[in-house]
């Protein structure tokens, strides 16, 4: 251990002492703490000895303060005083001088030293320092007085090199050991024999630690491998042979610990992992435990007892006594006191990198406690950590609220301290969320920059373009700042409201709009613009020949033949079967006709031109003439010059790309030298030059920054396609329609299977162009939702052709959990939205259904007999009534969308039967706002236009009812009105769920717009107060 320091065992809250021992040093110095307030830390060095052979490890004294004991690398045990200014030792000497690894005193005198192994001599010695301090005149300094050395009492763990050693105050004259990677070992001096009493065989003998609150427990951590730390009691503990023998029964099995917290510490940015250097029990706080890695970092966990059911238990052993009397425990809490200090995301150098601490006392009437680290540079400091907030609850809006225990708690993060308040995510109404999430990625970017500096950013930037394409879109979106750096928390909030603030926007189908909403994503925008030439491809049968429907393929499926596990579902054959090769060709020729498609002009051979042509065109590269030069125009617009330039040479027009490098700075002329060197030559440049024509294009290349240059010139260079497609930092579409027309039937079966392949294994949604929207596709989203946690996305791409072409239990689950939370988000209209224009996505080609309807969710029934108020003479053509119910308990009830039905009572002309039960003929209720009958359409709003709560009407309707009472500024709680200006919530019910009172919609809307209470005189019912 480089430093060692540890706590006095007599310290209080009032008089908090503790003692650092550096070996590099040879210092020992003993402090005192005045002040410990947060991070400010007030102490005092009380005194200092340094003139004594190097020490490396020590332990106060339980039963004397003034005496510390000092275990030295000459091979000596020694007592020091630290109460006067004498650096005098006592020395203890062992038999085989080797150097001391482990130290402890006892309340009642007796001092234990463990040693390295030794072929003749034990590795535990225990002496009784009463004996020789017998005649000692405490009043004079140093040691005066003092009897002479003799030898140990006793001497133990002979085989065993020892680790550690520590002694109980609850039973004084037993001590717990541990050797190195063997055993820990607790010896009751008391008894007759050399043989520990009780023994707990494991690998984690490191650092061994007592619970001061409860001594039962005692902690320790593994020597090498992975960090542990174990944690045993002693109650359950492997007994001796001496033992179990004189209870008369054998041995039981080998015990385990009753806590074992594996993995510590990530280790996984390093080659080693890192180790437990100190482990301490908290002195003020009952299970509490710090755990200090080699690296720095430092961890707390809180442990409780696990609750024993009761039950009938045997007490015929003493094996069983033990396992009843053990108790194990379990994690309540953890927590990251400090980050390693090579962490990224910590501005920590290795000069301030913990290298010791211990607990200090605290007021027993405080929740807090304290804790004091030394670093490295020498500095000590103290650390006082507070208990976690008693509430802290996140609503689906990604607002959270934090309540703490006590007027001077809070919620701790970078930029200050928040006492009892709601944290809002950083959203303006001004702004998308994609503009939001810029903002957030843009305060990233500046803090690297500022970080790394002008010339680090510039050397970036050039690494950025060796990347491949699936990872520069994730550098791109990445959020992770530079060490030290933190967002603020109302950012990171933001984050989470990404799914809620996008379908507020309109993601949903719409293709154009979701690219729009997604302008910050520039890799889920592609996967929509395929989609939506998807869409216009299968417009009008497009993608259908016969009983064939190949819409949605990818190109792997389609150069394949793949048309999914239910065949049945793209065809209309009565038996099901799935196409043929040749049918699936001859599909693919006719769509090619019909789409007014050339033939495949590549210059490979290929049994399957139509295939090849059908997977170009689904890809995006059949183009004409004139869609080409538009491309074209478009990336020099961007100042895109040298992709303008491979755009042009993989589609064949490679003057045109000599023209437009041309025309830009001096690297991008010299690719255009290349190229006219390369074909005005037909390829004979390299024809008897030794490798200068191959020098001269790999020096290019190396000074090339963007990886179209490289793709240009490594083509020339090497006059190989295969190098093109191999180039992984060229976006997929390209690679593929390369892959097309430059590789034969077998290499481009291969090809595609290896890259379809490793876009699913990474869940990069490039891949959409390989696999459409296919069962492959639902293995790509399966990553993709592991990585991102961005279900929405996946949903919505996969109901276009689920349950349309096959079946999956996955999306089935996705569904399921997004429509939850849009209902969580109090979404209701989208999910409503997404449920209709999905089922509309489902249909046969005969337009069959392949989604069954939702039963009807609530019925209106009278009060009186109980029947259905809604005539139920056509049942097929009955109402769907759909009920609403709000957080404020409302239930309405609205009538179809076509506004008229026969049977309807609410809907006929006679005035009587709006207002009476089909059944019975008794009246409906009446509205507790206007007192008119329920069912007889009143347009009169409650709130004039020049009340101050009223608010301006909605330029749209949207069929659900609006929160009556909401206080929430962010919903809009106006009235709504149709195309032909009226309000359809006119013609609709609510009732509370609570005092049963009724209302006409719009009335319940405008009345708990301005109040919570009920408007049914006598009702103290708050209607619009009830839930969350």
């Amino acid at each position: 251990m480089e430093v060692a320091l540890q706590s006095s065992p007599h310290a209080t809250h009032y008089q908090n002492r503790f003692m650092v021992l550096r070996p590099s040093k040879r210092s020992l110095k003993l402090y005192e703490a005045e002040q410990v307030k947060g991070r400010n830390f007030r102490y005092k060095q009380i005194s200092q000895h340094t003139d004594f052979t190097t020490a490396r490890v020590f332990d106060w004294s339980p039963a004397d303060e003034a005496i510390v004991g000092v275990g030295l690398v000459t091979g000596e045990a020694a007592l020091l005083r630290i109460d006067d200014s004498s650096n005098g030792l006592l020395a203890f000497n062992f038999k085989t001088p080797r150097p001391c690894t482990t130290l402890a005193l006892s309340p009642t005198g007796l001092l234990a030293a463990g040693m390295e192994k030794a072929r003749n001599d034990a590795s535990l010695s225990i002496w009784d320092i009463n004996h020789r301090l017998s005649t000692w005149d405490r009043k004079s300094k140093g040691w005066a007085s003092t009897r002479p050395q003799y030898e140990p009492m006793r001497k133990l763990a002979s085989p065993d090199a020892i680790s550690n050693v520590k002694f109980f105050t609850d039973v004084p004259d037993t001590l717990i050991a541990g050797s190195k990677g063997l055993h820990v070992r607790i010896y009751d001096l008391r008894a007759f024999t050399d043989d520990p009493t009780i023994s707990f065989p494991t690998r984690c003998a490191q650092n061994v630690t007592i619970d001061g609150h409860d001594e039962n427990y005692i902690a320790s951590s593994s020597s090498a491998g992975e960090p542990v730390v174990c944690i045993w009691d002693r109650r359950a503990g492997q007994h001796s042979s001496a033992t179990i023998l004189s209870s008369g029964h054998g041995r039981h099995s080998t015990p385990g610990p009753v806590l074992e917290l594996r993995d510590c510490f990530d280790g996984s940015d390093s080659l080693s992992p890192p180790l437990v250097s100190c482990l301490r029990f908290c002195k003020s706080k009952r299970g509490t435990i710090g755990v200090l890695s080699s690296r720095g970092q430092l961890k707390v966990y809180e442990t409780a007892k696990e609750y024993a059911g009761g039950g009938t238990t045997t007490r015929a052993s003493h094996s069983s006594r033990n396992v009843k009397d053990a108790q194990r425990l379990f994690t309540r809490t953890s927590r990251d006191v400090e980050g390693p200090y090579h962490d990224r995301y910590e501005a920590h150098s290795d000069n301030r990198r913990i290298e010791s601490f211990d607990f200090l006392i605290s007021n027993p009437l405080d929740e807090k406690y304290n804790m004091v680290v030394c670093r490295a540079n020498g500095s000590l400091e103290a650390i006082e950590l507070r208990p976690p907030p008693s509430i802290v609850d996140e609503s689906p809006k990604g607002e959270v609220a934090i309540g703490a225990p006590s007027k001077d708690s809070g919620f701790r993060n970078g930029h200050g301290v928040y006492p009892h308040i709601d944290i809002r995510p950083s959203t303006s109404e001004n702004m998308t969320i994609a503009q939001t999430l810029e903002n957030i990625r843009t305060k990233v970017r500046s803090a690297r920059r500022m970080h790394k500096g002008t010339n680090e950013a510039s050397v970036d930037s050039v690494a950025e373009h060796s990347l491949s394409s699936r990872e520069r879109r994730l550098v791109g979106l990445d959020l992770f700042g530079p060490p030290g750096f933190q967002l603020p928390f109302e950012d990171v909030l933001t984050l989470g409201t990404v799914e809620r603030r996008r379908a507020q926007e309109g993601y949903l189908f719409d293709c154009a709009k979701n690219i729009q909403i997604l302008s910050d994503d520039s890799g889920l925008q592609e996967l929509w613009a395929w989609i939506q030439g998807a869409k216009i491809l299968a417009k009008k049968g497009g993608m259908t020949h016969k009983q064939l429907d190949l819409s949605y393929l990818g190109v792997h499926s389609a150069w394949n033949a793949d048309v999914g596990p239910t065949p049945s579902r793209r065809t209309t054959a009565e038996d099901g079967r799935p196409p043929t090769k040749k049918e699936f060709v001859e599909a693919a020729q006719r769509i090619n006709k019909r789409h007014k498609n050339a033939r495949f002009g590549g210059a490979i051979k290929t049994a399957y031109p139509d295939l090849r042509q059908l997977c170009l065109f689904i890809c995006g590269w059949v183009i004409t003439e004139a869609q080409f030069e538009a491309e074209l125009q478009r990336l020099l617009t961007e100042e895109a010059r040298t992709k303008a330039a491979a755009y042009a040479v993989f589609h064949g027009y490679t003057d045109r790309a000599i023209e437009v490098v041309l025309k830009g700075d001096d690297s991008e002329k010299l690719v255009a030298m290349a190229l006219a060197a390369f074909y005005h030559t037909a390829g004979t440049t390299k024809e008897g030059d030794s490798g200068a024509w191959s020098a001269l294009c790999d020096e290019i290349i190396e000074k090339a920054q963007d990886p179209w240059s490289k793709a240009l010139l490594t083509l020339v260079s090497t006059e190989s396609w295969d190098v093109v497609i191999r180039e992984t930092s060229l976006p997929l579409r390209d690679r593929i329609g390369v892959a097309l027309r430059a590789l034969e039937d077998d290499e481009l079966t291969r090809y595609l299977d290896e890259i379809t392949r490793d876009c699913i294994e990474h869940g990069d949604i490039e891949g959409i162009w390989l696999t459409g929207i296919t069962p492959e596709t639902t293995d790509l989203f399966q990553e993709y939702i592991t990585t991102t946690n961005d279900i929405q996305t996946a949903v919505l791409v996969m109901s276009h052709s689920i349950p349309a072409y096959f079946d999956d239990h996955r999306f089935e689950h996705w569904r399921n959990t997004y429509c939850h939370r849009l209902d969580m988000y109090e979404l209701h209209v989208e999910r409503c939205l997404y449920t209709q224009q999905h089922a509309k996505r489902s249909l046969t080609r005969e337009g069959r259904s392949l989604i069954k309807p939702i039963p009807r969710q609530v019925t209106l029934r009278c009060t009186y007999c109980d029947q259905n108020v809604i005539n139920n003479q056509d049942h097929d053509a009955d109402i769907l009534l759909e009920a609403s119910i709000t957080s404020t308990d409302v239930t309405a009830v609205e009538s179809s969308s076509s506004g008229v039905h026969p049977g309807n009572p609410l809907n006929v002309s006679r005035p009587e039967e709006e207002t009476t039960c089909p059944s019975c003929g008794r009246r409906l209720p009446r509205c507790g706002v206007c007192m008119m009958w329920l069912g007889k359409t009143d347009a009169r709003p409650v709130i004039h236009n020049s009340h101050p709560h009223y608010r301006k009407p909605s330029p749209s309707f949207a069929a659900v009812v609006v929160v009556a009472g909401t206080l929430n500024k962010d919903v809009n709680v106006g009235v709504n009105v149709d195309e032909n200006g009226h309000d359809p919530f006119a013609r609709t019910l609510n009732f509370c769920n609570t005092c049963h009172h009724g209302f006409h919609a719009h009335h319940a809307r405008d009345w708990f717009a301005i109040h919570r209470m009920c408007p049914v005189p006598e009702c103290e019912c708050l209607c619009a107060a009830y839930g969350p």
